[in-house]
């Protein structure tokens, strides 16, 4: 009878454990057989037997190998063998290559083994003995098949999981296996759990007919997976375990806040972070973080403070991703003194109105700091060459007559014909009144600006006193985007004298030829509407 033998040549795949090896500390590297039987045909066929060495090893490790005899005699069933597998640096498995021999005679199943010894920057696993029985293939003769294959039924070989690659610690990555020595898998299930006993948040990450599968989005945590073949046969068994390391993203630092001026205004900048895309800045009165406020969200790496009420302010930061997020930053503080008793300069600015001119303007900002009502306050501005020689001195009053505690005033003071300057200096003297100022109801108000760059704010105001305010004026001082004055400007209401429950539109600008700030530079204004 004639048989078309379906393979030329037997491979047995045999894969170890997973253990970790090191040269000095580690424990080393096991070797051994995939399982510690198997049942083979009896055919004069060739038999590749593969050793597997449990973990990759910088040693070069070696283990010997020998046939003994059991119920198969050697030479008649098989040919006897010895030899020694040498893993170099890297290498993961070997091949033991054995003959089976074929006889004409019917018998029984016999039983020889391959035995594992003498291994060297390795251990013996516990499967170094492997047993084969050999199976008379008379019967298969007796059935008429049209083909013999000699690993019945082909269910797939248990596949080969490669370590995973992912250093940083990204929640995206590869998983890729083997199946050796051939394929016989039509499809292939991989499963991720978050232990290695695949007790805890198992799931099916794919179902392919390839090798490798692509896992996306994993927050920080520890991710073990495993994979298996199925065919119409039946399905392998499981693999071997890889884990991997997502991270969150790394912790930034925050800078030390630099406010040596002591005044309300600073920036809070911090460093980039590993796996990063956004940033929270939170803010609190108290180092515990007790009741924090977001100061920030997004992408940036600082966060100007303009204005800031006086105090003591903590900051501390977290990166963000779509790994989740960072633990906090370390802590650091700032102080906003409040500024001494009197009326006091808040901040100013001086500059040339205009290209050519001789004059200088000083705008600038007073805060009645005191407990008592102030009027006819005075400002006087000193300007200092570079020797510290006084060079130009004038002064002015603030815009507001009348101010009570806590309120602010903006102000200009104008020097003619200044000669070549370098700091100037401004004091201020103030006396107290019984009279107070009559701040009137803010109706609306909108801002803009005009053909000539001039800034405008409009709107219209109420008197809601008993008695007809005369002489009402509208007030504006602008702010950069760090809440420096940068300029002023006033108008009278139009009708200027207000009865009571009457109102009055307004429209305050300044002109091309005052101090004309660029649209970037005006980030803020204050207004104010005042008969005092």
């Amino acid at each position: 009878m004639y048989r078309l033998p379906l393979f030329s040549s037997l491979v047995i795949v045999l894969l170890g454990l997973v253990l970790v090896a090191s040269i000095k500390d580690d424990p080393l590297s096991q070797v051994d057989f995939r399982t510690d039987t198997i049942t083979i045909v009896e055919d004069d066929v060739p038999v590749e037997l593969v050793v597997d060495l449990s973990a990759s090893s910088a040693l070069t490790a070696t283990v010997d190998y020998i046939t003994v005899g059991d119920t198969a005699v050697a030479g008649q069933d098989y040919l006897s063998a010895t030899g020694t597998l040498t893993f170099t640096p890297g290498a993961m498995f070997q091949i033991i290559p054995l003959r089976l021999l074929e006889d004409t005679s019917r018998e029984e199943s016999e039983d020889f083994q391959v035995v594992l010894k003498d291994a060297q920057n390795a251990t013996l696993g516990s499967r170094s003995v492997l047993t084969i029985t050999i199976t008379d293939d008379g019967d298969l003769y007796q059935m008429f098949l049209p083909m013999v294959i000699k690993r019945w039924p082909p269910i797939p070989y248990a596949p080969y999981l490669d370590p995973i690659n992912n250093p940083d610690g990204y929640g995206g990555y590869w998983v890729t296996w083997q199946e050796l020595p051939t394929q016989l898998a039509e499809s292939y299930v991989l499963e991720e759990a978050k232990n290695r006993a695949f007790t805890d948040g198992v799931r099916q990450v794919c179902e392919l007919a390839g090798f490798s599968c692509i896992v996306e989005g994993r927050v920080a945590g520890s991710y073990y997976y495993r994979v298996k073949g199925h065919n119409q046969w039946g399905e392998s068994e499981w693999s071997n375990v890889e884990s991997t390391n997502v991270f969150a993203p790394g912790v930034p630092y925050l800078a030390g806040i630099d406010n040596a001026d002591h005044d309300r205004d600073y920036t809070v900048s911090w460093s980039t972070s590993p796996r990063a895309q956004a940033y929270i800045l939170e803010e609190d009165d108290n180092s515990s973080f007790s009741s924090p406020n977001l100061r920030y969200s997004g992408s940036g790496l600082s966060l100007s403070i303009s204005g800031q009420p006086y105090g003591t302010y903590h900051y501390r930061v977290a990166a963000t991703g779509p790994t989740g997020q960072s633990s906090w930053s370390n802590v650091q503080s700032v102080t906003v003194p409040a500024p001494p008793p009197g009326v006091v300069v808040l901040s100013s600015n001086a500059f040339v109105p205009y290209s050519g001119s001789s004059s200088l303007y000083i705008v600038g900002e007073v805060l009645n700091n005191t407990g008592s009502n102030v009027r006819f306050v005075k400002i006087y501005g000193t300007l200092r060459n570079g020797s510290g020689n006084v060079v130009g001195s004038d002064y002015t009053y603030s815009d507001i007559s009348i101010l009570s505690p806590q309120m602010t005033s903006p102000f200009m003071l104008i020097f003619s014909d200044v000669q070549p300057w370098s700091t100037y200096e401004l004091n201020v003297v103030w006396s107290t009144t019984s009279e107070y100022p009559r701040v009137l109801e803010v109706l609306n108000r909108t801002s803009y600006f005009d053909s000539l760059d001039a800034f405008h704010v409009v709107g219209e105001v109420r008197n809601q006193f008993t008695s007809t305010r005369e002489y009402v004026e509208a007030y504006v001082t602008m702010y950069d985007s760090a809440g420096k004055v940068i300029g002023v400007g006033s108008t009278y209401t139009n009708p200027e004298h207000i009865a009571p429950g009457q109102t009055a539109s307004f429209d305050v600008d300044c002109y091309f030829w005052k101090y004309k700030p660029s649209r970037s530079k005006v980030a803020s204004y204050l207004l104010q509407v005042v008969d005092d």
